[in-house]
């Protein structure tokens, strides 16, 4: 009872300022002069409020519908099952690939395939593989410097979308994973898998 009343003197005193009147009622977006909203003043108000908001993603040059998969990698909410099973998702949890528990973790940094097309780039470029999906973001990416940060951003979606279409393809279309080899990684399943990559 006691917590009601104290809300309910909340609810009336922010209303002591309210005047009512005749006429047709309007909404009005107080944090423009306008009074409409506009998404750039939300965004300086969440960040004028100590709110975060890193802009690495949005800014390199590739497709809408990537950038929001990134975004949502990034978050740990991409539909991995795992988090279908968080929704009440009743199925097979075990990757597309093995019989590991499919998380976001597994399928895109410890899965065999994934440590691979890491290991690739980590030949190509000389840049040692990220250790989890946060670290691609917060470290990873940041390794070219200035002028080639967007470009190892760009570099890391393609191989994150890669491996994200494949496991769809897998689970979907009831196929077979179109990568690279069923043998050691030598020779000519090597190059053709340098030029999956390199494809990407």
């Amino acid at each position: 009872m006691g917590r009601n009343l104290r809300d309910w003197h909340r609810i009336v005193n922010s209303l002591l300022d309210v005047n009512l009147h005749e006429g047709r009622d309007l909404f009005i977006w107080a944090l423009h002069s306008s009074g409409s909203f506009s998404v750039k003043s939300l965004y300086i108000a969440l960040i004028n409020n100590g709110v975060r908001v890193s802009q690495d993603i949005w800014r390199i040059k590739i497709p809408s519908k990537i950038k929001i998969f990134l975004w949502y990698l990034k978050e740990g909410v991409i539909l991995t099952k795992d988090n279908l099973a968080k929704r009440n998702w009743v199925g097979d949890t075990r990757c597309s690939f093995c019989y590991s528990p499919e998380n976001i973790q597994h399928l895109f940094l410890d899965y065999f395939y994934a440590k691979f097309l890491w290991s690739v780039v980590h030949l190509l470029f000389r840049i040692s593989p990220p250790h989890s999906i946060e670290d691609i973001f917060n470290r990873w990416s940041k390794l070219g410097g200035n002028k080639h940060n967007k470009l190892l951003l760009t570099a890391a979606s393609a191989l994150l979308w890669t491996i994200w279409l494949t496991r769809n393809e897998v689970i979907f279309d009831k196929c077979r994973p179109k990568y690279f080899f069923a043998g050691s990684v030598q020779g000519n399943s090597l190059a053709m898998s340098m030029g999956k990559v390199a494809a990407v």
